[in-house]
């Protein structure tokens, strides 16, 4: 049997305030999930989707405007020498990317996942009644983190960036789904390195996409950052990733300026966004 455990939605500040759960016009909704947490527990190797296909009822069922999805599971088989006789015939058990891409836009939603040589790769969906592509030639945006870019180091991560366009207001923002690499060495020491240099990467990528649009856009990044929040005491020897997304923005410098919209909406970061073994702690946002 999987287990799935159903979640909770939270509204909001604003319509909170209000009293009122219904989201106005002028509002969306975005979502993060990790389609395969569940390969953590026993019995799992990944040919077994009914987790995967949970998680995406649930999601379609609150139709959230932008939805992330992260560790979007790819056949390594057909990553790798290209002769999956199932994914060849499109039923192959463990190209789940390929099947949550299609059971999206059959249910309203466009968008795409890196297309690159990740087996866990990462997408980036958005709802087409309310929003659209804000680029003229109708462009998704895509990074691989490669160390020939000058920061970090070569790894299976990367993300996906769009400018979308809100149907109702006309707005134009810049939404973009990451995953970062996991801060440790081979022996299990603690190092940052790697992921503060994906994120300057990502950062490159982003800025980029302000010039080519003639100034900043308003910003939404949603993803696994593979960070704690900042916990201050003794010990601890900052940056970390999540100091740098909060460090206020100034250009040249390596702040991001951006809010936590678990700290904006609740106050403070959730207890836990992953948990197993030997670790509990908030690491999506």
């Amino acid at each position: 049997m999987v287990e799935t455990n159903e979640r909770q939605w939270v509204a909001s500040a604003a319509t909170e305030c209000e009293g009122n759960a219904r989201l106005d016009a002028s509002s969306f909704t975005v979502a993060s999930w990790n389609l395969q947490a569940d390969r953590c527990k026993p019995g799992h190797d990944g040919s077994d989707r009914r987790g995967v296909e949970t998680c995406l009822q649930q999601l379609l069922r609150e139709k959230p405007h932008i939805i992330v999805l992260l560790e979007m599971q790819r056949c390594k088989r057909q990553l790798r020498q290209r002769d999956c006789r199932y994914c060849a015939a499109g039923r192959c058990r463990e190209a789940h990317a390929e099947w949550a891409d299609t059971v999206l836009r059959e249910n309203g939603y466009d968008g795409d996942f890196h297309r690159a040589r990740m087996a866990q790769t990462v997408g980036l969906y958005f709802r087409e009644d309310s929003l659209s592509r804000a680029k003229v030639d109708g462009r998704m945006l895509f990074c691989h983190f490669d160390a020939r870019f000058g920061e970090g180091g070569n790894s299976s991560k990367g993300s996906v960036l769009a400018p979308l366009r809100h149907r109702a207001t006309g707005m134009v923002f810049l939404a973009v789904a990451t995953h970062l690499s996991v801060p440790k060495l081979p022996d299990g020491a603690l190092d940052t390195s790697k992921p503060l240099g994906e994120l300057v990467q990502l950062r490159r990528k982003v800025e980029d996409v302000f010039v080519r649009n003639g100034g900043a856009l308003p910003l939404i990044v949603a993803g696994d950052f593979n960070s704690v929040p900042s916990s201050g005491g003794e010990g601890y020897a900052p940056p970390h990733v999540y100091e740098r997304l909060n460090e206020a923005y100034h250009p040249g410098r390596l702040g991001w300026g951006l809010q936590s919209a678990y700290a904006s909406v609740l106050g403070q970061e959730p207890v836990f966004t992953a948990w197993g073994p030997d670790f509990l702690g908030c690491i999506d946002y």
